[in-house]
């Protein structure tokens, strides 16, 4: 998208969104098990575009409803059998970890104690390629972000959350806990 002009940028990364939405919907409907009528099915997806958070990250462009439609996506394909799309549909969630970091060790426990190797192989593949395309892009990612986290723990004014909540939890071992916090 970024070598097209913008307005033809905007529409394309729209219309994505879109069809993620659509895709989201309507597998959401059929990973429950739903079997409904097209009109109501269609209802069901004119409802999910009215909803809150679904007009404002249509209205603002975020890529959740992309990881929304990964996630939903990757379901189907666990439920079809189709273990190695289902990995690397998992892998991909991971660019939004906001909305991931409770499915994916969910889905990843689940897969260890029903013994799903392919989908675990496909999983840890899908993310080593990701992080290997991260390192080519910018090599200094990882250095980057370290940097980043120790400075803003000494600009600001009063202890973050997660700081706060390992000292009371924790104790002693709060630096520890707190950087495994923060890392997840």
């Amino acid at each position: 998208l970024i070598y097209l002009p913008l307005p033809w940028a905007q529409a394309a990364w729209f219309t994505l969104l879109e069809l993620a939405a659509v895709v989201g919907a309507v597998g959401a409907m059929r990973v429950a098990g739903w079997s409904l009528s097209a009109r109501r099915a269609l209802l069901m997806v004119i409802w999910a575009f009215m909803l809150y958070p679904m007009t404002w990250a249509m209205a603002l462009g975020q890529v959740s409803i992309v990881i929304m439609a990964l996630m939903v996506i990757g379901l189907l394909a666990l439920q079809a059998g189709w273990e190695s799309w289902a990995g690397v549909c998992l892998a991909l969630t991971t660019a939004k970890p906001q909305m991931s970091f409770l499915f994916v060790p969910a889905l990843l426990l689940a897969a260890v104690m029903q013994r799903r190797s392919r989908f675990l192989m496909s999983f840890i593949a899908a993310m080593g390629a990701l992080v290997l395309a991260s390192f080519a892009v910018v090599p200094s990612w990882l250095a980057d972000i370290w940097r980043a986290t120790a400075s803003y723990f000494e600009l600001q004014p009063f202890s973050p959350p997660v700081e706060l909540l390992s000292k009371a939890v924790a104790g002693e071992q709060a630096g520890a806990v707190t950087f495994v916090l923060a890392a997840l």
